[in-house]
This record gives C-alpha cells, structure tokens and sequence, in this order.
C-alpha cells in the first residue's frame, strides 16, 4: 500500500473540496480525466497516486489554479479539519519533514 503522506492528502482533500464545490460525481470526474472511478477512488484514498499528468487534468478540468490543489493557506482554510490541523505553518513543517525524510529512505 502506499503512503498517503501529507502532500497527497493536501491534493486529495482539495480535489473532493473541489469536486463538491461544483456538485459532481467521482463518476463524472473519472470520466473527465479520462481514468477509472477505482482509480481516482484509490487515488483520493491513498491507495494509489495521482501523475503529473492526472494532476494537469485535475486542473484544466476542474477549472482550478495549480496553486488550489497544493498547499497554500487559502485552500488550507478551506480543508484544515479534513487534515486535523489548525495551523498552517505547522501543517507545512510536519509535511517537509515527511517529504525530506522520504527523499532521505530513498536515495
């Protein structure tokens, strides 16, 4: 199984935001991505990841910045609780550690 580090959960959580947001399906999004509902499903889950090109279809699709379904302190306030954070800056912190200690076991 995957990882569903604090990066992944910050775009998953926008996306479902997002996908509210706007009153649509995981059925309608999948098909406008041009992927299976079980893998956008397992992609939100953590138990998949979204590419580079699925997160440039999210966005043209969706009609969203890049910078919405990063971290950022406006999309934050938005999904915090989904996070089980209050505080950006510590939601920021606790994600580098995470990603630079990943980079680390990897290399």
């Amino acid at each position: 199984m995957i990882k569903n580090n604090l990066l992944n959960r910050f775009l998953a959580e926008a996306l479902i935001y997002k996908i509210s947001e706007k009153h649509l399906t995981q059925k309608e999004v999948a098909h406008s991505l041009n992927i299976s509902e079980s893998f956008l499903s397992d992609s939100i889950y953590g138990r998949k990841k979204f590419n580079i090109r699925h997160i440039y279809l999210i966005v043209r699709e969706l009609n969203v910045s890049a910078s919405f379904i990063f971290p950022n302190k406006d999309t934050f306030e938005l999904i915090k609780n989904q996070l089980g954070y209050e505080d950006f800056n510590e939601f920021l912190t606790d994600m580098d550690k995470e990603l630079y200690k990943e980079e680390y076991i990897n290399e």
